[in-house]
């Protein structure tokens, strides 16, 4: 059995029900926003939305397959045939570090060094000696692979770990002192246990995100199978992209479609 069959496997069984909720498989660091969004729809139109977890490249083959009605996906996913894309979100990879971490800025040809296990040890970065403990996503991440693409490395990353969800990524990082890992930046805010150290001198927010000047910026998509028929699959989607779910995004700290390009 396939490896995303298990997880999906209630939702290949429900498709064939008369009614049954639309159903969202795939990206963990859209997750929160996901739940948010479903929550808000059956509150606001009393229709359920299931959302499932298990990353980006789960959630399109079970799309695929007809597992799912919609992937989350935290990546672009061209090269996929059969699908439709749309935009819901803009965000941003932050690189995180242990809070007690003084590192104060790493670059993008830094990023590739140390996930291609070239930089070692911290006093390369300026630090106080010490290994690097790297620390990333699973094979199959929407989010590692955008990182990887962005920091412009060209080899597998190296990791010391690796984690298959956003919280446990956060989670490895706040609890080692030499580690260093990435995650959506609405994930690395105060209180969360790490801090988000800039990369080519520009730290995510709102601004250096709707303007591109954070290097590591992405758009967040719900893919949809080419020619969707389904009312209830389009009517959750055109929920996500119009003004009522984007509202429900930015309150999650989340930047919705509307600031794209924007300074």
């Amino acid at each position: 059995m396939k490896r995303w069959a298990v997880p999906f496997l209630v939702l290949l069984l429900l498709s064939g029900c008369a009614e049954r909720p639309v159903l969202v498989a795939g990206s963990s660091c859209m997750g929160r926003m996901m739940a948010a969004l479903a929550e808000g729809y059956a509150e606001r139109y009393g229709k359920a939305v299931e959302v499932q977890l298990g990353g980006t490249e789960l959630g399109l083959l079970a799309l695929g397959e007809g597992g799912c009605d919609l992937a989350s996906c935290s990546r672009d996913p061209e090269g996929y045939g059969g699908i439709d894309a749309f935009a819901v979100a803009v965000d941003a990879i932050a690189v995180v570090v242990h809070p007690s971490n003084p590192v104060a800025s790493v670059s993008l040809s830094e990023l590739r060094g140390i996930y291609a296990g070239e930089i070692t040890d911290w006093e390369e970065l300026g630090a106080s000696p010490a290994p690097i403990v790297v620390v990333g996503r699973e094979a199959g991440s929407g989010t590692r692979l955008a990182f990887e693409q962005a920091i412009g490395l060209k080899t597998s990353a190296r990791h010391a770990q690796e984690q298959n969800e956003t919280g446990l990524l956060r989670t490895a990082v706040s609890l080692c002192p030499g580690a260093i890992g990435y995650l959506s930046f609405d994930y690395a805010g105060e209180g969360t246990g790490v801090r988000s150290v800039p990369v080519e001198g520009m730290l995510p927010s709102e601004g250096t995100v709707r303007s591109r000047r954070y290097p590591l910026t992405r758009r967040l998509f719900l893919c949809a199978r080419r020619g969707e028929t389904r009312s209830e699959t389009l009517d959750f989607l055109s929920f996500c992209r119009g003004g009522e779910g984007q509202a429900l995004i930015r309150s999650l700290g989340i930047i919705g479609i509307d600031g794209e390009g924007s300074g």
